[in-house]
């Protein structure tokens, strides 16, 4: 709950029990909370001091009358729909229930009790119908990062239930390692960025620190590990149906030929999606105004070095109609 605060976070602690004479200490979670804002320069709004004196609740003496006093409206009509509901009792019998329709009462018990088990299947089948045909409007938020994007266009049910129902992320210390090959990039290159998103986020196998070592080998082995980026972590903004895309681009390379955009995926499975470098490279073409063209975008691949590249990636063209669908 905390990590998913836009601004403010107000937590309580509980002091008293109902007959508690002593109070409870301070929550051990409140005090992290509070030790958390302090050593990034914060202060909280308000910290309640550790109470004295005795619980306020047992000094507090409630009294009241029972069973409490009702409209006598209300009472009277109560208590004439108690006597049609012991009325319908004592009409039952063994054979026979009590019921204006004659045809019904002649019934035998097995045949009400088959009646009785259609109509409950009945109510399910139709419960389950309207759960199916039930419409909730998913609004498209105005800015998306570029990972949403991918999302939405992977898989736009889960993308929508994301919406509704944000759930936070498990902490991941393979997403640290790939924030650190990252930091290490540019380090080499003597570039430093504060991240908007931690990169690497998505890279979810990395398994040992000497796996980390082996990637930075596999790195300068590639076309890329002797050449000196133009930029590290460019930031864009790319508007698309009227939508902004924000995001960083990894590293951008001048060529011959224009530009090389290209993400660094610290992941063993060659498998990411094209549709990154699409937004990458329309962004880069808008922030540089050349022609998307002009342009190269392939994933390197640390772990072993290999570059792969697409062409007849989508265009601006392709990207609204991903977001419009």
């Amino acid at each position: 709950g905390v990590t998913r605060s836009a601004g403010t976070v107000v937590a309580s602690g509980h002091r008293w029990g109902a007959t508690q004479k002593k109070a409870r200490k301070t929550s051990p979670f409140l005090q992290v909370i509070r030790d958390a804002q302090t050593d990034t320069g914060g202060e909280a709004d308000h910290w309640e001091p550790e109470p004295d004196g005795v619980n306020p609740a047992t000094e507090v003496k409630v009294a009241a009358s029972w069973p409490p006093q009702s409209d006598p409206i209300v009472t009277m009509n109560r208590q004439q729909a108690a006597g049609l509901v012991k009325a319908a009792i004592a009409a039952r019998s063994k054979d026979a229930v009590a019921t204006p329709d004659d045809s019904v009462s002649k019934l035998s018990p097995e045949q009400l009790r088959e009646f009785a088990r259609i109509d409950r299947d009945i109510g399910l089948l139709v419960d389950e119908s309207r759960a199916q045909t039930k419409v909730e409007a998913v609004v498209i938020p105005p800015s998306l990062s570029a990972s949403a994007v991918m999302a939405l266009a992977k898989d736009p049910d889960a993308f929508a239930q994301d919406l509704l129902r944000p759930m936070p992320r498990r902490p991941s210390q393979a997403a640290r390692r790939g924030t650190r090959f990252h930091l290490w990039v540019e380090d080499t290159f003597g570039q430093h960025t504060l991240f908007d998103e931690l990169p690497g986020v998505v890279d979810d196998d990395i398994v040992s620190d000497d796996e980390l070592e082996g990637m930075k080998l596999g790195f300068a082995e590639s076309p890329y590990g002797d050449k000196a980026p133009f930029v590290l972590e460019a930031p864009f903004a790319l508007v698309v149906a009227g939508r902004v895309i924000r995001g960083r681009i990894d590293a951008v390379y001048r060529t011959e030929d224009g530009w090389d955009v290209v993400d660094w995926k610290t992941n063993a499975a060659q498998d990411a999606d094209p549709l990154q470098l699409a937004i990458y490279r329309l962004a880069w073409a808008q922030i540089q105004g050349v022609e998307v063209d002009s342009i190269r975008a392939g994933f390197v691949y640390v772990r072993t070095g290999d570059v792969v590249y697409f062409d007849n990636l989508p265009d601006m063209a392709g990207l609204e109609s991903t977001l419009l669908a």
